[in-house]
Order: structure tokens, then sequence, then C-alpha cells
């Protein structure tokens, strides 16, 4: 289910160095530098705390980064201000985890749906009407839901009205963030669907943000590994399933419940633990105390990303 293949491989944003600390030195995302293509999805995956929404409010600059470099269209996004994002934002949209937090119960489906329109264009509210007809039959709803509030939809179809609400303005990219992790299994296929038919559509780009590594292998064209506010590994998501090398990248793909029972698990590579503190994170490469193959090198040298093969990035002194 991955994504058509780019018409255009040049960059729709590219990130260098990116950098968020927040108050008490908690370094939430610690450098780390990536690109997505236009007409392409990116999976952004790691454990809780890992700091993989922070990258995607970062991108959007829905908070300002502590240092690095946002580029998006060829545009350096990284110190526009409020007023200068606000053009920028018909482009660069967020789907959100909470389908009944995302959406404000005091105001209808409609209005909810009208707000885009109110504050982007210069359309009359006939125009609206008429365009918020469109979303709610482009996201599988009715036309009539326009006048509905929230609490009368299931978790899924309000997360539908916060697809229609994303596309409203026909965007470029959207990060998607932890888009379909509080629904259903049914509703989640539909809903990922539903983002592959828009992709299609209106050559989406996707920032896929997910902690749920049989969705991203299933949805994502390339995926991006993180632990503890950096990338460890990334790759097209063929080659990362296939031929993980990090060993928290294969520790993650082990804990993919497995439906054939002739093949054991490898105990090895079971994750120990918590996630350090990231306002105290471990010398050197900071998955050295769960690692199952640390080294002694592993302890004081924290391992740059390199590339291991053409379109494969590895973080660790040991597969690299």
């Amino acid at each position: 289910m991955h994504s058509s293949t780019p018409t255009n491989d040049a960059p729709l944003l590219v990130v260098e160095n990116l950098k968020k600390v927040f108050r008490g030195g908690v370094r939430a995302v610690d450098g780390i530098s990536f690109s997505i293509p236009e007409n392409s999805t990116l999976g952004l995956v790691g454990e809780s705390g890992c700091g993989k929404s922070t990258t995607g409010r970062a991108v959007l600059r829905l908070i300002d980064p502590t240092a690095g470099r946002i580029v998006f269209d060829g545009q350096d996004i990284t110190t526009l201000s409020h007023t200068q994002m606000v053009p920028l934002r018909r482009e660069m949209q967020v789907i959100f985890q909470d389908p009944y937090a995302s959406l404000n119960p005091r105001m209808t489906v409609g209005r909810i749906l009208e707000e885009p329109f109110r504050i982007h264009s210069g359309e009359q509210q006939s125009e609206h009407r008429d365009r918020v007809a469109e979303l709610l039959c482009k996201v599988g709803l009715s036309p009539d839901d326009a006048k509905r509030y929230p609490h009368a939809f299931s978790g899924g179809q309000r997360q539908r009205i916060g697809i229609a609400r994303a596309v409203a303005l026909r965007p470029r990219f959207i990060v998607a963030d932890e888009a379909v992790s509080a629904l259903d299994v049914s509703i989640k296929a539909q809903i990922l669907n539903l983002l592959q038919a828009l992709q299609d559509e209106m050559s989406l780009s996707y920032l896929f943000i997910s902690h749920d590594m049989g969705v991203v292998e299933m949805f994502c064209d390339r995926v991006a590994v993180m632990y503890l506010g950096r990338i460890v590994e990334m790759a097209s998501a063929e080659t990362l399933y296939a031929s993980p090398s990090h060993p928290y990248t294969e520790a993650l793909l082990d804990a993919i419940p497995k439906m054939d029972g002739n093949r054991p698990r490898e105990k090895n590579k079971i994750v120990a633990g918590d996630a350090p503190n990231a306002s105290n994170p471990p010398a050197g490469c900071a998955f050295h105390p769960r690692c199952p193959i640390m080294e002694k090198q592993c302890e004081t040298e924290v391992p740059d990303l390199k590339e291991v093969e053409p379109g494969h990035w590895v973080a660790c002194h040991l597969r690299s």
C-alpha cells in the first residue's frame, strides 16, 4: 500500500540538523536530518518519548526549533515569524492523534470545516458550504453531516472529519501524528486507504508518525527510526524491514506479533527496560545501556549516521 512512485525526486521538505531543547535541558530532538520528496511518505517510528511528535510540530513551525534548518519547497522557513508563516499554513497541515480532542465540541462539523476557508480564502459563505459538502463526500461522509456536532460521530468518523479539515485548502504536505493509533483495526484500515487515495488524488507528501511498525511497513515509502531524539536508522521500507541493521530497529521489528508459530522469536533482540531520561542521556551511544551487542566503544563515542549502502543510513559503531 505504499504511495505511487514520486513524479519528482526533488525534496519538498528538507530538515537539516534539527534540534529542540526544552526547559530543564530535555533534548527532545537532538540533531536529525531527513528529506521528503513530493508525493512520498516518510514514516517516523520509535518508542513513546523519542521525539517523534516534537519533530512533527517543529517541522510545521507549531513550536520553534532550538537549532537546525527547515526548508519547504525551496524556502527556508526556520525563522519565519507567525505572520510570515500564515500563507504557508495552506501548504502544510496536520492530522492529530485524538479524533475526540481535536474537534471543537461546540461547533458543528460544517463550521469546523468552514474555518480554513474563512481564514485563508476570499470566498463567500455560500461557497464555503459548497466546499464543505464536497469535502464530506471526499472523506466518505454525507453533506447532511455538516449540521451535526462531533459528539454524534464515532471515532473513525471524527478522524475522517479531521482529515477533511486537513485537506480543505489542498495542501502539499501533511504531518499525520499517530493518526490511526486510537482507532479499531478495521477502522484503521479504512482510514489508511483514505489517506492513500487522497495522496494519489492530490499528490500529497506525508510525514507519518507512528509506533505501529506493521502499519508503517504497509503505508510508507521510507522509514526513519528514532531513539532518544536521534535517527538511528533510515532506509526504504522494503530495505529496512527485510534487512534491518541497527539493534534497536531489529528489536522494534521483532516485537511485531508474528502469525507463524513455527518461527521462534530471537530473545536477544528484545529490548529490556525503558528509554533513558532525555534530560540526562547516557554518554556515547544513547542505546548502549539496552543494547545486546554493546561494546566498550559504545559507552563513550556517539556514532554518526552513515550511509552503509545507497539510501540506507545507520548510526551504530558495530554495523556501519
